[in-house]
């Protein structure tokens, strides 16, 4: 079988957590190690999902590949890559191997035991040590849990039983890559990455991908959320809880109506409990000086230690494992019900959910002058969905003959967007003012009146019509469309 991985990171300064835990009974067999990681400029290995190393240990250098799926292996002279022909590294890059500089240098111990579950058998590993590059440090404390025979279950059920012990996070990012990081400057956010989809993939493929994709930009996020307290990274965190729970609306034929209930409750409580900070973020930017700003900054930072305290709590935690398992190895992926759909191919599959969520826009957007602000919301939210259906399905979609339509698309579906995210700032602030009892105080007029809804609606309107009127820039799914 191939082997499963999982890594957490520690958020603590200490693995002390864990001592007691019947998988650290024994003695541990002890390493010590001198890693040096490597990319070309660009990043092009990262962009590839891989990552190569030198690893040296007890007076030996080995070179190690790592790929999606799979490691390579071999032994080298020295500290620098050998660039064998015909060899992996050069199928990779090809001359761009030439340009492989270094990104980080990592000096690492590694506390390694076996452990038996049951009929499962498996290696712990806790890893701590430095990584660096130049004047820039960072602390390495990782829990790797590998499964080397037996059911994936007993894996995950580890991995949760060491995270309600320490403070044990999914890591979403290996050592490799947190060097090539360390090149860079320290960003206030990270915005949503492309896919990876293929026109080849299944639906199933697709969703997982997307899924994983939202997973990760989420993770990244939440660790600077609470080491910055950034607005940015914040609003990044949400919208990469919108897109994951929008993927799952999306590939709900796929998925069937009742799987996976659980990991969306969890997803919409997690969304809900960082709405508020967000809410305080947008009124503390409009607030004019003075008491309202005063009041607001101050239940700005309360709303983010709640915050840091909801990231830190086991159930959120725990929820990222959860979806990795069950993205894997979950009930959805044996339905016999949907069988058809999760095997149809991806190209396929997002016409009809790009089409049906079309349709829905057109639907709930007629009058939509008159429409009440819980309905306009709705709209708003549909319009949020259409566009986070496009975005994921976009490298699907990419032949020369297609991007002027897709693009003319894409506009007409932010031109609306913009325009009711305007309408909706208007019907929030006030909801938000009231919930915390600021509307009395000097200032808050200014922001519960935010402007003349008129010329919003008009603009709404007509971005609507626009929108309904642009051809779809994907193939027709069927009859109705």
């Amino acid at each position: 079988m191939r082997q499963v991985k999982v890594r957490l990171q520690l958020a603590g300064s200490s693995f002390s957590g864990l001592e007691d835990d019947a998988a650290l009974a024994g003695t541990p067999r002890l390493t010590e190690e001198r890693r040096l990681y490597f990319d070309t400029a660009g990043g092009a290995l990262a962009a590839a999902g891989a990552g190569l190393c030198i690893c040296q240990r007890a007076g030996r250098s080995v070179q190690v590949l790592e790929l999606p799926g799979s490691n390579r292996e071999w032994p080298v002279p020295g500290p620098w890559p050998v660039l064998e022909p015909g060899g992996p590294l050069l199928a990779l890059l090809g001359e761009g191997a030439r340009d492989l500089g270094l990104t980080g240098i990592a000096t690492l111990g590694r506390r390694e035991w076996p452990v038996a579950q049951g009929d499962a058998t498996l290696e712990l590993a806790l890893v701590e040590g430095m990584l660096g590059l130049a004047d820039r440090r960072v602390a390495i404390r990782d829990c790797e849990i590998t499964l080397t025979a037996g059911p994936v279950a007993k894996l995950f059920a580890l991995a949760r039983r060491l995270a309600e012990a320490a403070p044990l996070r999914l890591s979403v990012v290996t050592v490799a890559q947190r060097g090539r990081m360390l090149a860079e400057p320290v960003p206030r956010s990270v915005k949503a990455a492309e896919a990876a989809l293929t026109p080849a993939m299944t639906a199933a493929d697709a969703f997982r991908r997307i899924a994983l994709s939202c997973l990760t930009q989420f993770r990244l996020n939440e660790d600077l959320v609470l080491a910055l307290r950034s607005e940015e990274a914040l609003h990044q965190a949400r919208v990469a809880l919108r897109r994951l729970r929008s993927a799952f609306t999306v590939f709900k034929p796929v998925l069937g109506a009742e799987t996976g209930t659980d990991l969306r409750e969890g997803l919409r409580w997690l969304a809900q409990e960082l709405g508020q900070a967000r809410d305080l973020d947008v009124l503390v930017r409009r607030a004019p000086p003075g008491p309202l700003l005063a009041r607001l900054t101050a239940e700005r930072e309360a709303a983010y230690d709640t915050v840091a305290h909801v990231l830190g709590s086991r159930r959120a935690r725990l929820l990222a494992l959860d979806l990795v398992e069950w993205l894997d190895h979950g009930d959805w992926r044996a339905d016999p019900a949907t069988r058809s759909l999760r095997e149809m191919p991806a190209p396929d599959f997002a016409g009809l959910a790009l089409s049906r969520f079309r349709r829905k826009v057109r639907k709930d957007g007629k009058d939509l002058v008159s429409l009440p602000d819980e309905q306009r919301h709705e709209l708003r939210k549909d319009a949020k969905k259409l566009r986070y259906a496009a975005d994921f399905f976009a490298p699907l979609f990419q032949a020369k003959a297609l991007r002027r339509k897709r693009k003319r698309f894409m506009d007409a579906l932010e031109s609306l967007q913009d325009s009711l995210g305007a309408l909706n700032d208007l019907a929030a602030g006030p909801e938000v003012l009231n919930r915390l009892g600021l509307l009395d105080l000097p200032g808050a007029g200014a922001l519960v009146e935010g402007g003349d809804r008129a010329p919003l609606l008009k603009a709404a309107a007509e971005a609507h019509d626009r929108l309904v009127g642009t051809r779809r820039y994907w193939p027709r799914p069927g009859p109705r469309d």
